[in-house]
């Protein structure tokens, strides 16, 4: 690496090359040596920089929270109706992953490793919460123009969306040939069954409320 590389760029070189040994030989396997090699800078240099693997974690962690933010941000617009505004955000965000095929692979390397780190999990929530935000406007404003019925429970058919699109994720991840296409039509389907009665607003403050309490119970 040479010495006159800027100092932002130095430090993103570091996190490529950390995103990389992540990747190819998982966090636990990964040496902070392996890193510093794969960077082209001395094990020091890297410890310059960053002063554990877990804060190396980290770092890659909210990076790509910030790309996912950044395309999100790009898509979304109030042209269209709902549905084009769906298929913008959800293309948008499944290209970026067909063309990056590592951030999908570092994503499956996050989530397993944020099953035992509570600083990666944290960050990790931070990221998915900003999602789910952008979900919960785009529902809500469709609300509002009347695309939705009022009484639809936003934040439970968001929730429910995140589900589709981590699963649509993590099904790409292991069959490239799946159809993430098809996305859209699972998400209009989702949508649709929520605006029924039974999953009005009023029917989840029993089901969600905070004393739960079974219908038949």
């Amino acid at each position: 690496m040479a010495r006159n590389q800027p100092e932002e760029e130095r430090r993103l070189t570091i996190l490529a090359a950390a995103k990389t040994c992540f990747v190819t030989g998982g966090f636990a396997a990964t040496r902070m040596e392996d890193i510093a090699h794969a960077a082209r800078l001395s094990k020091g240099g890297l410890y310059f920089h960053f002063k554990s693997k877990n804060d190396l974690m980290v770092a890659v962690v909210r990076r790509e929270n910030l790309l996912i933010e950044q395309l999100l941000t790009q898509s979304d617009t109030d042209e269209g109706d709902l549905w084009a505004r769906v298929d913008r955000m959800l293309t948008t965000y499944f290209q970026y992953l067909v063309e990056h095929l590592d951030a999908a692979k570092i994503s499956q390397c996050i989530l397993d490793e944020a099953l035992r780190n509570e600083a990666v999990r944290s960050v990790l929530v931070d990221g998915e919460q900003y999602f789910l935000n952008r979900l919960e406007r785009l529902l809500t404003r469709a609300v509002e123009r009347g695309e939705l019925p009022p009484s639809l429970n936003v934040s439970a058919v968001a929730r429910l969306c995140m589900v589709f699109i981590e699963g649509a994720k993590t099904k790409y991840l292991h069959f490239p040939d799946w159809p993430w296409t098809e996305l859209l039509l699972m998400v209009r389907t989702l949508v649709a069954s929520f605006s029924s009665a039974y999953l009005s607003t009023e029917h989840n403050a029993v089901v969600y409320g905070s004393k739960t309490t079974h219908p038949n119970g």
